[in-house]
């Protein structure tokens, strides 16, 4: 069953720590992420039963994914900060729960040295610094000579609808979604 607990928190003895902001900006992080995850899953309710709206919902959940991947790749640089500050490892690995601590362990895997780095590179760093917000023209450019030189998945399409929230441009989505007709991006 769901449910909360409030814990008040004393932001002068979080100041005196020296790491206030360390920990105050990984909150903000983690809010982040939590609440780009929401609006997929809201997003994606609303629209499951809407025939009208369906079409738009591949490319809005690549867009909430997006999204979250450019607040991970954010929060990674206070994850290992954490890691790295002997005090605020140490308090983890000894005040916090096992969940946190697993969570925290299966993060700094996919810092550099760790064993997951290559894989969360090639997954969500690449991704975040072409496609979040920065719409690298490099790789569209090469997404769509692959996509436009083959006979079947050169076609896309552009839908228009009464209402802003209806238009959806799905050759943006294809382009963005694949590197090749069939395959995933293999970032």
């Amino acid at each position: 069953m769901s449910g909360i607990r409030t814990m008040y928190v004393d932001l002068k003895r979080v100041h005196q720590t020296g790491r206030g902001s360390l920990l105050i900006c990984l909150m903000m992080a983690a809010n982040d992420i939590c609440v780009a995850n929401q609006c997929l899953t809201r997003f994606e309710e609303s629209y499951r039963d809407n025939r009208l709206g369906m079409h738009i919902l591949k490319g809005a959940k690549m867009y909430f994914l997006r999204l979250e991947w450019g607040h991970l790749h954010e929060a990674m640089k206070l994850i290992q900060q954490v890691r790295d500050t002997r005090e605020l490892f140490e308090f983890l690995t000894m005040q916090c729960s096992s969940k946190a601590q697993e969570a925290f362990g299966r993060l700094t895997m996919c810092l550099k040295g760790g064993s997951e780095y290559r894989r969360f590179t090639r997954a969500v760093i690449i991704v975040r610094q072409t496609t979040v917000f920065h719409y690298d023209q490099k790789l569209t450019a090469k997404a769509l000579s692959v996509r436009a030189s083959h006979p079947k998945f050169g076609r896309s399409k552009i839908i228009l609808g009464t209402e802003g929230d209806l238009w959806r441009y799905h050759v943006a989505d294809d382009i963005v979604d694949k590197k090749e007709p069939g395959t995933r991006l293999n970032l």
